[in-house]
């Protein structure tokens, strides 16, 4: 599978907006319509190719844009490494491939956007995410190797995970059986826990955030490395992502991300594991509205089969009010184990089954159970 066309397109409106080509409205709202795209079955257009069809650019400027998008995924030299390649870019960062000198390892290498590591404040971000992510020692998150800064901008070294994240996993075989939905939202979930552990809150958990490795389970990345501290009511985020994943009170002028903010975005991804499409549809700021104002869909509309608990389970992830939430990822790992169990017991999870803890409680908090 090709995955240029997606990987490019944060980058890609970065460059058209400091050539000032471009709103930021502009591109988060095609940004958006890929993510529709994808979640609809179909191949996502190039952002070029859109931003050209809305009327906001030309193609002779999407030519000029995209001469600087090859310039700036070339190549990137670091000392200690060798043979580096560009795999892919996120709303704050740009992905390499590269080998270790010495060893031969393979490894990841991540370095802040130009334009942010230019910024001091976020300069200072970066370098104490990856302080803080030296201490993550779990099978579910990808191990921080290394970090550094190279002429004034910052890089990590992680462990290279061989697999596709959870993003191109689903475009290539669809939504999930409920039970391989509900084992991933376990390791997620663990993964996620162990960070809440140390103090650490990942403020951007979507599908591109999850690995999954070829000898199977599930790695979460990226911790921190995020804009979510700051994203505003409008939308439009700084770092130029989709708010389909955003916990509604991040929306908020001044709202920091925290531990509920995650399982509020593990809910809308295990909302998309289950139906192959995020909860919301439409654009960025239309997406906004729904996150802070209309109930989460359910997804049995789509996908009839899934349980009633799986169903209710997404609901109360995602409940707008954060303390109506799980209390902790530990306790959505709880209710996904017991919901699975539930199965292969042949029960019908959701309609009380003995004690029903911590299903049961998961359940009951949540109103006019459907």
């Amino acid at each position: 599978m090709n995955t240029w066309k997606y990987s490019i397109s944060p980058l890609f409106g970065e460059i058209a907006l400091n050539l000032g080509l471009c709103q930021p409205s502009q591109i988060v709202d095609a940004l958006c319509l890929q993510e529709e795209q994808r979640g609809d079955g179909r191949s996502p257009e190039r952002i070029g190719q859109i931003l050209i069809q809305r009327g906001h650019l030309t193609t002779e400027e999407v030519r000029v844009v995209m001469e600087n998008v090859e310039k700036r995924t070339r190549t990137l030299e670091l000392p200690g490494y060798d043979s580096l390649e560009f795999v892919s870019s996120d709303s704050t960062t740009q992905l390499f491939r590269g080998v270790e000198l010495g060893t031969g390892r393979t490894v990841a290498i991540k370095i802040l956007r130009f334009g942010l590591a230019e910024a001091e404040e976020q300069h200072l971000l970066f370098l104490e995410d990856s302080r803080r992510l030296s201490l993550l020692n779990h099978r579910n998150v990808v191990r921080l190797r290394h970090s550094g800064d190279l002429e004034g901008i910052p890089f990590l070294v992680l462990d290279y995970v061989l697999g596709p994240d959870l993003r191109l996993h689903l475009e290539e075989h669809g939504p999930m059986a409920e039970s391989e939905a509900l084992d991933c939202v376990v390791q997620v979930a663990s993964g996620i826990q162990h960070a809440h552990e140390h103090g650490i809150v990942h403020g951007a958990l979507r599908p591109e955030a999850i690995l999954l490795p070829r000898q199977g389970g599930a790695k979460v990345t990226d911790f921190g490395i995020s804009d979510a501290r700051d994203i505003c009511e409008t939308g439009v985020c700084k770092g130029l992502t989709t708010p389909h994943y955003t916990a509604p009170e991040l929306f908020r002028t001044g709202t920091r991300a925290g531990c509920h903010s995650d399982i509020y975005s593990l809910g809308a991804v295990y909302f998309l594991m289950l139906t192959g499409r995020p909860p919301f549809k439409g654009t960025g700021r239309e997406v906004v509205r729904q996150h802070l104002k209309k109930p989460v869909p359910d997804p049995r509309v789509l996908v009839p089969g899934t349980s009633r608990a799986s169903a209710l389970l997404c609901a109360r992830m995602m409940e707008k009010v954060p303390e109506r939430r799980p209390e902790s990822a530990r306790e959505v790992i709880a209710a996904a184990r017991r919901i699975k169990d539930d199965q292969a017991g042949g029960k019908h999870p959701g309609h009380g089954t003995g004690g029903g803890e911590p299903i049961g409680r998961l359940l009951s908090r949540r109103h006019g159970g459907r």
